[in-house]
């Protein structure tokens, strides 16, 4: 569905119909792209050229995954689902309602970029943190933690104005690209790569599904990351080396790359293994209510658990992908109950009513970047997405408050979609 928001906006009957279907499994299966794509043009494509014994515990795997997104999204296409031109319709309307989101995204686009550098310097996030087993206490540490998910609201609320037509490719584009640079710079400043390839997966996943980023410029952006990774991994040691931290001469920049291995090293167990993580009362907990109102409760680190549990250092964090550590820890109906039950969750914010408007771009962005992402640890994610939509909470107040106070009486009166920039 790579269309932009100016092909959206004039998206009439006249729509060729074979690039229609060129978009139609996306179209349709949002999720379950979002599930399986990661593995099927990364991982799976890697085992096999590496040989990898093991692929097809990946197939196995991604199979659980995926059945219960078919399943709940073949679904909901009968029956929310509008035809591809009025759903493209509605999404333009749905966003182009409120003159002021892109001002909006560009103030919570500047507090994300801000909050995250500063909470870098202030130890949040950094490697020497997690090597020590300690938690970033400094009050910028702290408060710069509870916006940490806006980084994730930001890109959401730029697609919004984007695709309304309240702001220009260009600036677009732009803001997009300071998004992520940030966390480029965050990345080599903390010596940890997985929030950046995290962060760069989810504006590639929710950018594609809404139409605002194309398949060319995917391609084009893992070229780039593939190319630049070797001197990114080398800075990446220099950091930790320079911070007192051994760095083993066996793991290089092409075995980093190994995701395949990661995964499959999830078969050699029986499963589910009884090993301490997160139950439902700590992710109510540790979601819900802020470290600084609840400063006596430990760290967690799933991560440290599984390392220590497979014999390496317990300062150390491992994972099997998300994919293979709720294989790890939930056993094959996990996988397919939790997939399912995000899937259901994700396709009522995109089909549900309507097209998407912001706030529900906003939650969608959070599922996208926490459970349904391919490199999240599990149950840390669930965790996540609660704290980040507790975050999110002034954010949302501010979309709900600008959004009634441009339609009077609480409906539009426009009878047609019009170009966001012109009304603006």
């Amino acid at each position: 569905m790579a269309l932009t928001h100016r092909s959206l906006g004039t998206a009439n009957a006249a729509t060729p119909h074979t690039r229609l279907a060129a978009h139609r499994l996306l179209r349709y299966y949002p999720i379950t792209a979002i599930v399986s794509a990661p593995y099927l043009l990364f991982i799976i494509p890697v085992a096999l050229i590496y040989g990898n014994p093991d692929t097809g515990f990946i197939f196995y795997c991604l199979g659980l995954a995926a059945i219960g997104p078919v399943v709940v999204e073949t679904i909901v296409r009968r029956r929310a689902v509008p035809s591809s031109v009025h759903w493209l319709r509605a999404l333009v309307q749905a966003n182009s309602r409120d003159c002021r989101l892109f001002l909006i995204a560009r103030v919570v686009a500047t507090a994300s970029m801000l909050a995250d550098t500063i909470g870098s310097y202030a130890g949040r996030g950094r490697i020497t943190t997690q090597v020590d087993g300690l938690i970033a206490t400094s009050p910028l540490a702290t408060l710069t933690a509870c916006v940490q998910g806006w980084r994730y609201l930001a890109f959401a609320l730029l697609v919004a104005s984007y695709i309304g037509g309240i702001s220009r490719r260009r600036s677009f584009f732009g803001w997009s690209a300071a998004l992520v640079g940030v966390q480029v710079y965050t990345a080599l400043l903390n010596a940890i790569t997985a929030p950046f390839v995290q962060y760069l997966s989810f504006v590639i996943c929710l950018g594609v599904i809404v139409g605002v980023i194309r398949v060319k410029q995917v391609v084009a952006v893992a070229a780039i990351v593939l190319i630049a990774w070797p001197a990114m991994f080398e800075l990446r040691n220099e950091v930790r080396e320079a911070n007192g931290i051994d760095v083993s001469a066996d793991v290089t920049a092409t075995s980093r790359l190994r995701f395949d291995t990661f995964l499959t090293e999830a078969s050699w167990y029986d499963v589910p293994v009884a090993l301490e993580h997160a139950g439902l009362r700590e992710i109510v907990r540790y979601g819900l209510i802020p470290r600084v109102l609840d400063p006596e409760r430990p760290r967690l680190s799933t991560g440290m658990e599984i390392n220590a549990f497979r014999g390496g250092a317990e300062n150390t964090s491992y994972s099997f992908l998300a994919l293979g550590t709720v294989y790890f820890f939930e056993g094959d109906t996990g996988v397919a109950l939790f997939y399912t039950g995000w899937t259901l969750f994700a396709s009522l914010l995109i089909w549900i009513r309507g097209a998407p408007g912001p706030l529900r771009l906003c939650m969608l962005s959070l599922v996208i970047a926490e459970p349904l992402s391919w490199i999240s640890m599990y149950p840390e994610s669930m965790i996540m997405v609660l704290q980040y939509a507790v975050a999110a909470v002034p954010v949302f107040v501010v979309l709900h408050a600008t959004a009634r106070s441009t339609r009077p009486g609480g409906e539009s009166d426009r009878t047609e979609i019009t170009a966001g920039r012109e009304k603006c």
